[in-house]
């Protein structure tokens, strides 16, 4: 018996009717903001429909860039200058001059409150981003170079020179200084904010302080040079990413004490989790590894475009932006999809262009 005829209407229509009841991926309410260096500024992307819809100029990629209830900050070096942007529209709102280039930024916890970590000449700033006023100010020691801040409600921990400071953000006043040998690189505060927790990829260990008394409670030897530092969703447990080994460290920031080093890909590098299904996502050089946290095994690996400089997590935990250092692409991973152990191949769900040489990059919220 010959098979039915099947004309090429017919063929169409059923493909159109197959994608008419497909259920539509749902989209996060948000923004994308990329600080580029292509661009000298900020491109702004649509995570409704993952494309790009703006550039704002600023004269140079912003070196930060911070997303609070006043809006989104982004800190320009050069200009020496903090623009405060309404991503409603979007659009350049305020400008905050500074006394100098800036080398770090945080928000103190959930506050509109921001330490800003400047140098030439080296300071530490706190300001308060909704009325643009600065709160306090004060020098960093003659000859320290600043390198990173962390920050809680109620300390501001900076790297700089061969030291760890320690600074009170009501007041501004030191409250006091460990040499830790050579000079730090990523730096934490723990959960509690009882201990911080610094890298020194020089030695190739992590140093553990006192958060009130600033004494030295421990050397955790590595075996690779530490350059980033990521939290489990409990804070229980640290992520430790760098040079010279294509590992992943894992230390136990309560105990003190380096856990595990387990393989994470090649060259791995900037990281990010997904609380909802304990997932840590690690950069390797065109693609993207997923470890489950909970066994420590490798859940998926997804190819992306170029070299991943930013891992962002919309944040009901739906999607996964891999923001590619040099051409500003973006690779889109739908998290539920690679997850899927059914699903053999493991694609990105799209790609679509911001701005070259990524600097910065930030999710916005849609305001409801």
């Amino acid at each position: 018996m010959n098979p039915p005829d099947i004309t090429r209407r017919s063929f169409l229509f059923s493909i159109a009717l197959s994608a008419c009841t497909r259920p539509r991926a749902p989209r996060y309410q948000g923004w994308l903001f990329v600080g580029s260096e292509a661009e000298k500024g900020i491109v702004v992307a649509d995570l409704a429909e993952f494309k790009r819809v703006i550039a704002i100029p600023l004269g140079e990629a912003p070196r930060s860039i911070l997303v609070c209830p006043a809006g989104v900050f982004a800190a320009c070096s050069s200009t020496q200058t903090l623009y405060r942007i309404d991503p409603a529209r979007p659009k350049i709102t305020a400008k905050i001059g500074l006394p100098g280039t800036v080398a770090a930024m945080a928000l103190l916890g959930e506050s509109t409150t921001a330490a800003v970590l400047l140098d030439r000449p080296a300071a530490l700033m706190t300001i308060d981003l909704a009325s643009g006023k600065t709160l306090s100010k004060v020098p960093l020691p003659a000859g320290l170079a600043p390198l990173a801040v962390a920050t809680t409600p109620d300390q501001v921990a900076v790297a700089a020179g061969r030291g760890i400071l320690r600074f009170s953000p009501k007041s501004g006043a030191l409250l006091g200084q460990t040499d830790v040998g050579s000079a730090p690189g990523p730096i934490l505060f723990r959960n509690d904010a009882l201990t911080i927790l610094a890298g020194l990829p020089e030695t190739r260990e992590i140093v553990t302080l006192d958060a009130v008394t600033g004494d030295l409670l421990n050397r955790l030897p590595l075996a690779i040079a530490p350059r980033h530092f990521c939290f489990n969703p409990d804070g229980g447990q640290m992520f430790v990413t760098g040079s010279g080994l294509d590992a992943l460290v894992i230390a136990n920031p309560y105990q003190n004490e380096i856990d595990q080093t387990i393989s994470a890909g090649h060259e791995p590098g900037a990281m990010a989790v997904q609380a909802q299904q304990n997932i840590l996502l690690v950069a390797n050089p065109s693609n993207v590894t997923l470890l489950n946290i909970d066994t420590r095994r490798l859940a998926a690996t997804v190819a992306v475009n170029g070299l991943p400089g930013e891992i962002l997590v919309t944040p009901g935990g739906e999607y996964a932006l891999a923001v590619s250092q040099d051409s500003g692409d973006v690779s889109v991973i739908r998290l539920a999809t690679v997850l899927d152990r059914k699903q053999r191949t493991k694609p990105v769900f799209t790609v679509f262009p911001t701005g070259g040489g990524l600097r910065s990059a930030a999710i916005v919220p849609l305001a409801r």
